[in-house]
């Protein structure tokens, strides 16, 4: 573990490798500490985590909020952030030492057997049963110990493409309730970004687009250590996109646009299983880039428009990503923008790490 200052005075970086059972631990205390702020904080996500490691070192249960309200009310509803938890699933060969097939930490892959035997010597263990003719549960919540299964059963949202970690999806039917019963032969774990996408395929197959359209907006910012001269050309190196930018498997230009902007250039990417075509409309290098989408038909969204701004700062880079869509479907512009954002916010976060030179 090293400690060095930075290059911006005041500041400092922590660097060092862990072993992954105890990342999983530090990264959930950060996670815990960080959402002790109220909604009102005006730190990002990544800022607050980065805020969160000197009250872990110094054992502190919460994080200072930062919303200037003398009545915030994370000071009184907040919960402390005392303890993490981190499940490893494994085989009990593995645990009475008979065979080395390696457990599995959700978020951060496979560990070795040695590992596991070495964390279990401390840690609770738990047989997981299989619901081998078990009933279906009752309404539309699975129970605990169903949840519990389908979570260590899928490991990930099973999206194809996606590794979001199961604890942080939602139980889907895949026959939906209550035509289907809610059980683990019919339920499976989808992200909340995928479990949209779904409603919104199911949605399409009954509701027609009406006349009632309504225009919606949102903004993603990004802080990024890179150059913004690194960030716009990371981002406009198309072909290295599948390798880096959660949900994208295939991406390529099917039209290539002006040098060093692409504008006038059309990408084709395959993103979330669905066929998605941006036209470059406009750009500067290192600071601009602006673009239109469409969409699958499926999707009720029409008119998307994309805006990236990367702004120097001085110890790197902010990015405003900004969208503009038109849905003509009465009552999906909340979701839809939830939907969209939270799929922005991950690439913007992807593009950042890209250029810091970091992996996916």
């Amino acid at each position: 573990m090293e400690i060095y200052p930075d290059e911006t005075a005041g500041m400092a970086i922590l660097w060092g490798t862990l072993h992954s059972a105890d990342a999983a631990a530090v990264d959930q205390r950060l996670d815990a500490l960080a959402d002790t702020v109220c909604e009102n904080d005006p730190r990002t996500k990544r800022q607050r985590r980065a805020d969160a490691c000197a009250p872990a070192v110094r054992g502190e249960t919460v994080v200072a909020c930062q919303c200037g309200s003398a009545a915030c009310p994370a000071q009184a509803s907040r919960q402390a952030a005392a303890t993490a938890v981190i499940h490893v699933l494994a085989e009990q060969g593995t645990l009475d030492a008979t065979s080395d097939t390696p457990g599995y930490l959700p978020g951060f892959g496979v560990l070795p057997a040695e590992s596991v035997r070495e964390l279990a010597r401390s840690a609770t263990l738990k047989p997981l049963h299989v619901p081998t003719g078990a009933a279906a549960d009752p309404g539309y919540r699975p129970s605990a110990a169903s949840r519990e299964f389908i979570y260590r059963r899928d490991l990930t949202c099973r999206w194809p493409g996606c590794d979001r970690p199961a604890q942080r999806c939602d139980v889907d039917h895949t026959v939906p309730w209550p035509g289907g019963p809610t059980h683990p032969s019919n339920n499976k774990c989808y992200c909340r970004l995928h479990d949209l996408d779904k409603a919104l395929r199911d949605l399409a197959a009954v509701v027609a687009f009406g006349s009632m359209a309504s225009t919606l907006s949102f903004c993603v910012e990004q802080l990024s250590t890179a150059e913004p001269a690194v960030l716009y050309d990371t981002f406009l190196d198309v072909e290295s996109w599948p390798g880096w930018m959660p949900t994208v498997s295939t991406a390529s230009w099917e039209r290539r646009g002006a040098p060093v902007t692409g504008v006038g250039g059309i990408r084709r990417v395959r993103m979330n299983g669905s066929d998605v075509r941006d036209e470059v409309t406009g750009g500067s290098r290192p600071s601009h880039h602006t673009y239109t989408t469409t969409l699958p038909g499926f999707w009720p969204v029409k008119n998307y428009r994309g805006d990236i701004r990367i702004d120097k700062l001085p110890n790197g880079s902010l990015i405003t990503w900004t969208a503009t869509f038109v849905t003509p479907v009465p009552g999906l512009g909340k979701p839809l923008r939830f939907m969209l954002r939270t799929l922005i916010t991950r690439l913007a976060a992807a593009l950042a790490r890209r250029a810091e030179g970091g992996r996916r």
